[in-house]
């Protein structure tokens, strides 16, 4: 059997298996939200802690701004993320992007894969693994924490990623190729949980401030807290 037919032959164990982790940090959410309630309710109104579904409320962002600020700023950042990437892939060998150098900038290939794009349904691609299952979680990540980091709930984020994962995949990349059905799943699902790993384990390492190499691992795994709040320690009575 060839790596292609065992890949098509598991997709779908996968993607019930990434969708299944999803909705699982969607329960541990909400039954942490609801212990920090009784928390606050049994603690005294002056205590000063870090809660983890706070929504990062020490942070001026996460005060001042409405749901839509926050989505403007993080649609920025996605965008850079998305600029980036798209000049990356244009640059990389065929081997490794699937474009071909004869058509990248030809305007009448382009056309004709946007109306494929949109007039067929996703395929199943056969990118590289690493690609897929390392790369396309993590750039979903990045569109997560761009609104987590400004004290979005974990709902909004994850719509927020999902979007900008369609933006991606139709928009940008459908420019060059057919949708894929694995990073329309991959993207927004292992993105999510990915970035709200990357965010506790930010609010983790910012409690006693940030060491030198903690400053090097946030920008790592989540480098847009870095883009929408620095370093800075602000305390603040919740």
């Amino acid at each position: 059997m060839s790596l292609s037919e065992i890949n098509q032959r598991y997709l779908g164990m996968r993607i019930i298996f990434i969708t299944g982790l999803f909705f699982l940090i969607l329960r541990l959410n909400a039954q942490s939200v609801a212990a920090d309630s009784l928390k606050a309710q049994n603690s005294d109104s002056t205590t000063q802690f870090i809660s983890l579904n706070a929504d990062l409320a020490d942070v001026p962002a996460a005060q001042d701004k409405s749901l839509g600020q926050k989505v403007g700023r993080g649609f920025l950042c996605a965008a850079v993320l998305d600029v980036t990437m798209l000049g990356s892939l244009l640059a990389m060998p065929e081997s490794v992007s699937k474009w071909s150098p004869d058509t990248k900038f030809d305007r009448t290939r382009i056309k004709n894969q946007y109306t494929s794009t949109f007039v067929n349904p996703p395929h199943i691609d056969h990118d590289l693994w690493m690609i897929n299952y390392v790369g396309h979680p993590y750039q979903g990540s990045i569109y997560y924490n761009s609104l987590r980091s400004q004290g979005a709930t974990i709902v909004q984020s994850s719509v927020f990623s999902l979007g900008q994962s369609l933006i991606w995949e139709y928009l940008i990349e459908g420019a060059m190729e057919q949708p894929s059905v694995q990073d329309l799943f991959v993207t927004p699902i292992l993105g999510t949980l990915l970035g709200e790993l990357g965010h506790r384990a930010t609010l983790q390492m910012k409690k006693d401030g940030f060491r030198w190499y903690e400053k090097i691992a946030t920008c790592v795994i989540n480098p847009t807290y870095v883009v929408n709040n620095g370093f800075k320690i602000r305390k603040t009575n919740l």
